[in-house]
């Protein structure tokens, strides 16, 4: 199973954001230290050139897929690797929705969280 090849050390980051009284999100703060949402295990690959091909035709900005347990893990999340590089959450997924693992789809961003 996939869960085999889980290691520990991934932590998430959940931006605070600001809502207006008609429930639109009109602010997204920074992400820092601070806003750790989760730590947990998970697998992180590299995406094929197939892949790449795929999600370049479906406008989907993403490098990397990530394998973790079913949690609270959304679009526009940040994802930190046990090697602490860093990676935009652009799509999250639960195959055939089994809730057996959450299939992420990852942008490496350049610039890290201070």
């Amino acid at each position: 199973m996939i869960e085999d090849i889980y290691v520990y050390g991934f932590r998430s980051y959940r931006a605070t954001v600001t809502v207006d009284d008609g429930g639109d999100i009109t602010q997204y703060a920074a992400i820092d230290e601070n806003d750790l949402h989760l730590q947990y295990s998970g697998h992180i690959r590299e995406l094929t050139a197939n892949e790449l091909i795929v999600n370049d035709e479906r406008q989907v900005k993403a490098t990397h897929c990530h394998y973790c347990k079913v949690q609270d893990i959304v679009s526009g999340d940040r994802i930190k690797d046990p090697d602490d590089r860093e990676f935009d959450v652009a799509t999250v997924k639960n195959p055939h929705q089994l809730d057996k693992f959450l299939k992420i789809q990852l942008d490496y961003r350049a610039e890290s969280v201070e």
